[in-house]
């Protein structure tokens, strides 16, 4: 959870004029197609003379189709920056991600998390065989921050609708990281940055028939898309709108989809499928309650018909605030996503259960305590674990340390904090009881117990595995409506 990434951004000239269709996704604005033929709502062959003079690299006789052809459209991103050359498809907006306003810590401020494309899709038509895609991956230059563990290049691969498979480059340089397992989820650890634009092959298959081609990006990983390439018999065609209420989610790591090895394992992304709305997963790991993350991503023109907000682990576990501060600040963040959205229906998820029983993000303190069973837990968030402790009396659990130093500029002062994670959740259902008693009959609050159990956990006891967001998915689509 405690990560860093650098962002590295295209500039404002190679940065293409969007327009915002109404169906969430996101296409250039016509006449900003660089020069290379649109075919915008209809099919079109590979044949003209702009496309034959743009030749491809990733197979013979190839052409190129650039980030900015309006026959590709973008989904799940209000904030794409895209241009003739590369597409990047942020999550968040540059006012929030490089600046503080989003983060409490510092040390994750001025980052690429914007870059992690969680529930970012893209789709277009073709009758074609194979289709190629290109991409390179986005790392801070400074080498000392290469030593992280991020995602891998692998991207869900949707035919017609139907989920055909999990597709990736096969020439990547393995050579550059190390694939190192955690339970069942594995980190890929880098001391070098993959700078190599890969291209990634689509079976297709379907050389006399248009098909829909949908594709998922990777949740924990930043990448630059620089267009397709497509055999010159081949057609690729826009597909059609969707007119698709939107789900926004915000939160840290747990909705993020840590634990999960790919966007279509996260519950967000399952109960945006299984209610066929438009995921904007605004989560992003380490993050603490922040009035920035939803004033700066959710104001307008940006829209939201259902808001889920998951907030509360970090919070309740590192402290760095009083617990009468936190209430200050849980509440401030609701009346501020109320003001921006005053039509959408917003569900709080009071904390899941988990096994973590003390905590040391302060000073990086790996425990002695730690085993290899915890291994995951040890090395990213530096805690140690009594599952029986916890499955004892989960509610009574103490969270925080006994003395910790707020923020100077918020508080400044010294804390003495003994609040538990049931303090935590009564806090968080006390908020969304003020909102009802004033009158607003769209804010509900859904108690983390009741849809996660310690048995949806990974090994690390805090973030839910595979199967277990699989599970909080289904219970979470009863609860959700619009």
């Amino acid at each position: 959870m405690k990560r860093i990434l650098g962002a590295f951004l295209l500039t404002a000239a190679t940065a293409a004029l969007l327009a915002c269709s109404d169906d969430g996704g996101t296409k250039p604005a016509p006449g900003s197609s660089s020069g290379e033929s649109s075919a915008s709502g209809s099919e079109e062959g590979l044949s003209s003379d702009a496309e034959e003079r743009a030749s491809g690299t990733c197979g013979e006789e190839t052409v190129r189709i650039a980030p900015d052809d309006g026959r590709i459209v973008y989904e799940g991103t209000w904030f794409p920056e895209i241009g003739p050359d590369s597409a990047i498809l942020k999550r968040h907006s540059d006012e929030c991600m490089l600046t503080s306003d989003c983060f409490t810590w510092y040390q994750i401020a001025n980052i690429g998390y914007h870059q992690m494309m969680a529930g970012v899709t893209m789709r277009f038509k073709a009758r074609a065989d194979t289709v190629y895609m290109k991409w390179n991956e986005l790392w801070q230059l400074d080498e000392g921050q290469r030593s992280l563990p991020y995602g891998v290049m692998r991207f869900g691969f949707y035919r017609d609708g139907e989920f055909a498979g999990m597709i990736g480059p096969e020439e990547r340089d393995t050579s550059l990281r190390v694939l190192e397992p955690h339970g069942d989820v594995f980190w890929l650890v880098s001391t070098q940055y993959d700078s190599v634009v890969h291209c990634v092959p689509i079976a297709v298959n379907s050389p006399d028939r248009e098909v829909e081609v949908e594709i998922s990006m990777p949740h924990k990983l930043g990448l630059a898309f620089h267009g397709l390439e497509v055999p010159a018999s081949a057609a690729i065609s826009e597909p059609e709108a969707r007119d698709q209420p939107v789900f926004a989610v915000v939160g840290n790591s747990i909705a993020h989809g840590e634990g999960q090895n790919r966007s279509e394992d996260g519950f967000a992304w399952k109960i945006a499928r299984a209610k066929g709305w438009s995921l904007r997963n605004l989560a992003i790991g380490t993050t603490t309650i922040s009035i920035g993350m939803v004033a700066k991503n959710l104001k307008a023109p940006n829209r939201a018909d259902v808001v889920l907000i998951e907030w509360g682990y970090n919070d309740w576990s590192s402290v760095v605030l009083s617990f009468a501060a936190q209430t200050r600040r849980f509440n401030k963040m609701l009346d501020t996503l109320r003001a921006l959205q005053p039509d959408a229906k917003i569900y709080v998820l009071t904390p899941p259960p988990n096994t973590t029983t003390s905590l040391s993000w302060s000073n990086n303190i790996v425990p002695a305590a730690c085993t290899a069973s915890k291994v995951a837990n040890c090395y990213a968030d530096s805690v140690t674990t009594d599952s029986a402790a916890v499955a004892a009396a989960p509610d009574s659990m103490v969270v925080g340390f006994s003395t910790a130093t707020s923020l100077v500029e918020d508080l400044g002062e010294k804390v003495t904090d003994t609040t538990t994670i049931a303090d935590w959740r009564r806090m968080m259902r006390d908020a969304v009881k003020r909102m009802k008693d004033a009158g607003d009959d769209k804010v509900f609050a859904i108690e983390g117990p009741d849809v996660a159990t310690f048995a949806d956990l990974s090994t690390d006891g805090v973030h839910l595995d595979s199967a277990g967001a699989d599970a909080v998915a289904k219970r979470l689509i009863e609860r959700l409506s619009l």
